[in-house]
């Protein structure tokens, strides 16, 4: 009965169905430590307390919206967003990139990194490490942007600020940020416009943005 009026609780206060869930994951994982040890005889947590989570399609930005985001998108961004839409890839693993990750004569990305709160983390999985062809028109892009930047030594980043460090994933507590791109929702005609954060991770909402001031 605790664990139900818990999880009523919790649903009467707003929260989430698949917060919720997560909420009890995390009772269940501290009664299964107390049965390992002989604290408890049961876990009173089942399956019936767990709220019913519906799943629901993400929306996908259609070629035309897409082309409309990289013709808006800031010049001194522009080559990071065409990186970022042509070849799949995640956002910390272009942020991670280097110049010694590129190969414009042969036409290859190498994927070795993702960058996270300002640090190189290596990947998870073997697949994750993995090379990508890149397309004549992204690799003419790339060509360019090297040839324009400032930084573009083997070790130096792909994507940087003008001191060369990589560019961040969120704004700093000044408010350092790069110029918003205003576009429409992906599949909604409503007047709502969305921030340059959920273009570049491709979801409908969020608060990636990128920083470009050193």
């Amino acid at each position: 009965m605790h664990v139900e009026r818990f999880t009523q609780t919790k649903v009467e206060s707003g929260l989430s169905g698949k917060t919720v869930r997560n909420l009890l994951l995390v009772l269940q994982g501290i009664m299964s430590l107390a049965l390992d040890n002989d604290l408890i005889d049961r876990s009173p947590i089942r399956n019936r307390h767990k709220p019913t989570v519906d799943k629901h399609e993400k929306p996908i930005w259609s070629p035309a919206q897409l082309l409309n985001i990289l013709s808006a998108a800031p010049t001194g961004l522009r080559a990071f967003f065409d990186c970022v839409a042509l070849t799949g890839t995640r956002l910390g693993e272009v942020l991670a990139l280097k110049w010694k990750h590129v190969d414009l004569e042969r036409r290859i990305l190498r994927i070795e990194h993702s960058l996270w709160r300002g640090q190189l983390l290596s990947p998870t999985t073997t697949a994750s490490t993995r090379d990508i062809p890149l397309g004549s028109a992204l690799n003419e892009t790339l060509r360019n942007h090297r040839e324009s930047s400032l930084h573009w030594g083997p070790d130096d980043f792909v994507f940087c600020k003008k001191h060369g460090s990589a560019l961040d994933r969120r704004c700093n507590a000044r408010g350092e940020c790069a110029e918003f791109v205003k576009l429409p929702r992906p599949n909604e005609k409503s007047s709502k416009q969305w921030l340059v954060g959920s273009i570049i991770s491709m979801r409908p909402a969020g608060s990636i943005v990128l920083c470009s001031k050193p």
